[in-house]
């Protein structure tokens, strides 16, 4: 039971990693358009948007690694009783 939440919870980790390592992919290409690109710039204004994503998705993968440890300890809390 024990490996089932850590397989579930390391597969939700990975998962939020993969999409936060494309919101910075998607980062670094809205920061490469130049300034003074006109049909572009527009596109720029995306970029605070995705930071808070980024910030959203990393507290995210912090929580859900809590919420595993806890999950795993109480259960071995329940079983060695």
């Amino acid at each position: 039971m024990s490996s089932f939440w850590r397989g579930r919870g390391s597969g939700f980790v990975s998962l939020m990693s993969s999409r936060l390592a494309a919101v910075i992919v998607r980062i670094r290409a809205l920061n490469a358009i130049p300034q003074d690109d006109p049909a572009r710039a527009h596109l720029r204004a995306d970029v605070q948007r995705l930071r808070r994503r980024a910030q959203l998705l990393s507290s995210g993968m912090h929580a859900s690694l809590v919420a595993g440890i806890c999950a795993t300890l109480l259960l071995a809390i329940i079983f060695t009783v």
